[in-house]
């Protein structure tokens, strides 16, 4: 590359800045009982084959786990959403109704709906149960991200290239509000309505403009975003922690710890990643940060001093694009660029 120069790299209908490699040591101390935890997750088995690997002809955007048990969960990849056995890991139904690239599913919290973006600048809703398209949710001008539920099940957040965030009555299929504000493609949000001091109606949403805002769906239309946290690049992921009303944005490869009570000061700048960070979430203790990376590598962090406490490898190491855990941590599962969805199950005793 030319000095001063910016590249990018292309992954899929994706792209992504490109990172000068950082060389980190090696650790020389014993094994850690958090790298043990994490080392117990294995390959996992379905009906008497190997189910540890699905394999999809595009990368898998997206993952999702339902909260019911039985911890189902959806990949995106391409042009459709399969949704497989939490227990199995074999399939159970594809949705296929998507009339072009898919985006960002999501399943509802029961389990019983299923929210996928598209291409095409709308918002699919299928049942879970039986794979049946329920709704389709139109307004966005351009290529939906993704989707996220409200706790209630019955609102829906949609972000989308067009650089605004949606708030959807479901049942209606009408908008509720829009976010404008963002200078560019909004590509992540995520649910702080329980966050002490927040009320129950703010999220937080992710831009490639460099910024995170803050909204919250009672406002009056056209009021604008409440808060705005700045980052250092194209923002991939937004993660927020009700209880320390904390917002965690990543960018490049660097994850920004945001106080919100504070204002917005930066409190931590976790730099575990090599590249670009892609995911971030939560595992179902919440104690612990996780986010995926393009340098193939899951990092856990404590969620209380976001210091790294172990370091993940999955399958052959390939860039990571999603990555999600199930609510009671037995399922491990991660997308990659290879079209790869890895699944990884936690074995106990």
């Amino acid at each position: 590359l030319e000095a001063g120069k910016a590249s990018r790299v292309v992954v899929g209908t994706m792209d992504f800045n490109r990172l000068r490699s950082t060389a980190f040591s090696r650790s020389t101390v014993n094994e850690s009982a958090e790298e043990k935890y994490w080392k117990r997750f294995r390959p996992a088995t379905g009906g008497g084959a190997k189910a540890s690997s699905l394999s999809f002809s595009s990368p898998v955007t997206a993952v999702s786990f339902s909260g019911a048990p039985g911890f189902d969960f959806a990949v995106t990849s391409g042009t459709r959403v399969c949704i497989y056995d939490g227990r199995t890991a074999e399939l159970k139904r594809s949705l296929a109704r998507f009339k072009d690239i898919a985006y960002g599913a999501s399943f509802r919290h029961d389990g019983r709906l299923v929210a996928g973006g598209c291409k095409n600048s709308h918002v699919y809703i299928f049942d879970g149960i039986k794979g049946n398209l329920m709704r389709m949710l139109k307004g966005h001008k351009s290529a939906v991200q993704c989707t996220a539920w409200a706790p209630t099940g019955s609102f829906l957040l949609s972000c989308s290239d067009d650089k605004t965030a949606r708030y959807w009555d479901v049942s209606t299929e009408e908008t509720v509000t829009v976010f404008r504000g963002h200078g560019d493609q909004v590509r992540t949000s995520h649910f702080l309505g329980d966050m002490p001091g927040m009320g129950e109606s703010v999220w937080a949403t992710g831009s490639y403009d460099h910024t995170i805002r803050l909204w919250d769906v009672r406002a009056p239309a056209g009021s604008g975003s409440i808060m705005e946290f700045q980052l250092d690049g194209p923002v991939e992921a937004v993660l927020g922690q009700a209880i320390s009303r904390t917002v965690l944005g990543a960018a490049g490869n660097v994850v920004k710890v945001f106080d919100v009570a504070a204002g917005g000061k930066v409190r931590k700048e976790m730099r575990d990643h090599q590249k670009t960070v892609t995911t971030l979430f939560m595992d179902g203790t919440q104690t612990r940060i996780l986010s995926g990376s393009l340098d193939g590598l899951l990092k856990v962090c404590d969620a209380n001093t976001y210091e790294c406490t172990a370091s993940v490898v999955v399958g052959s190491g390939q860039g990571i694009l999603s990555a999600a855990l199930s609510k009671n941590n037995s399922t491990l599962l991660v997308g990659c660029v290879s079209g790869e969805a890895i699944v990884r199950k936690r074995i106990t005793g």
